[in-house]
């Protein structure tokens, strides 16, 4: 069975689960109960579709500590703790009386990885065990005493940290190993794929390039393309590495290689094609000088419009926000305004309490802003 056929979340969906899951945890921690009634929730999903985000995101706001083993880096016996030959005290009975003794035992020593459980601020928080499925049967069968039993053989964490685990499907043939049976039933599977909007307000938060943002606005079935046997392709992780490549002072050829070596070359080839859409486009900061008198734009070039709205919400602060409403009021087709609104409120949220955008949403309406 593929993914696509299975129940899926978005990201930002099993990110809200991953947050229930650990307030759910925390609650039974605090109430004095233990790891057996903890969920453990697993993300299965395409390549570079941002599973490890989800983990990373969740621990953020929910506002406690994060900690991360790829386990697949580790060979079993790292994973299990090295051992060695030293001393254990034991107590026997000699005589009628306990005598305390020295005995030479085989130790494993505690694994670095694992957070401290002596340690303060590692009391509580989200551990992922990421690339689990791609770790060997000896590794799994290893952290399958972690996610039951928080403890790798005597060496424990704090119950007070949510264990979660990342990986992908056998279906995409990325090195996985079958997983024993007994571990599947100590998980919580929970399937994950991309969506565009999810994405496109993520994209603004990190200002990836904005021709990126409104190609993929656009084209929102080319953000991810996965295929077995492919050495590059669309993912939400391969569109984050092409924004830093238009970052480079590139020729157009060797800037097409390098998408083909990242999107692959079909995708690379449309995309750089649609790349030469700023060749048309008005310098955002012209516009912002001088609202009034700013090109404006028809319906059948909504990819330069589309394009210039992405690029004034990378540019808007609250001192020119103002400046950027007077452009978009004096557009033909005020539809695009949302296109502004989702790019920039999700870069910038304090911009909606400003003056000009309250008068704004006043004037013309939240459902203009927003689409």
């Amino acid at each position: 069975m593929s993914i696509d056929s299975r129940k899926t979340l978005t990201i930002g969906q099993a990110k809200d689960l991953l947050q229930s899951i650990i307030l759910y945890n925390l609650d039974r921690f605090e109430k004095g109960g233990d790891h057996s009634s903890f969920l453990v929730p697993f993300f299965v999903g395409d390549p570079g579709v941002g599973k490890t985000a989800i983990t990373r995101q969740a621990a953020q706001e929910v506002e406690i500590p994060y900690f991360q083993t790829i386990v697949a880096q580790f060979d079993p016996g790292e994973l299990a703790g090295l051992p060695f030959m030293g001393q254990v005290k034991v107590n026997r009975e000699l005589n009628g009386k306990i005598v305390e003794s020295m005995e030479d035992r085989m130790i494993r020593l505690r694994p670095s990885y694992l957070p401290d459980i002596d340690d303060e601020d590692q009391k509580i928080g989200v551990y992922n065990l990421d690339e689990l499925p791609q770790t060997t049967l000896a590794g799994q069968n290893i952290m399958s005493q972690l996610v039951n039993e928080w403890r790798i053989g005597e060496h424990k964490i704090s119950q007070g940290i949510t264990i979660c685990c990342t990986g992908n499907d056998p279906s995409n043939k990325a090195g996985t190993t079958p997983m024993p049976s007994h571990l599947k039933d100590r998980l919580l599977f929970i399937y994950v794929r991309t969506d565009h909007e999810e994405w496109g307000r993520y994209a603004a938060r990190k200002s990836l390039n904005p021709i990126i943002r409104t190609y993929i606005r656009q084209n929102p079935g080319n953000l991810h393309g996965f295929k077995t046997g492919l050495d590059a392709f669309p993912s939400p992780r391969s569109w984050e590495k092409a924004s830093n490549i238009m970052d480079l002072k590139l020729t157009d050829d060797l800037r097409h290689a390098a998408f083909c070596g990242t999107i692959g070359e079909g995708i690379a080839t449309e995309f750089e094609q649609f790349v030469r859409v700023k060749d048309r486009l008005p310098d955002p900061d012209e516009v912002i000088k001088n609202p009034e008198a700013a090109p404006l734009f028809r319906n059948d070039e909504a990819d330069v419009l589309t394009l210039l709205l992405a690029s004034l919400a990378d540019k808007a602060t609250e001192k020119n926000i103002g400046q950027i409403i007077k452009y978009i009021k004096r557009m033909p087709n005020k539809e695009f305004a949302a296109v502004f609104s989702q790019d920039a409120f999700s870069r910038d949220k304090s911009l909606m309490d400003t003056k000009p955008v309250t008068e704004w949403a006043m004037t013309e309406g939240a459902q203009l802003m927003f689409g």
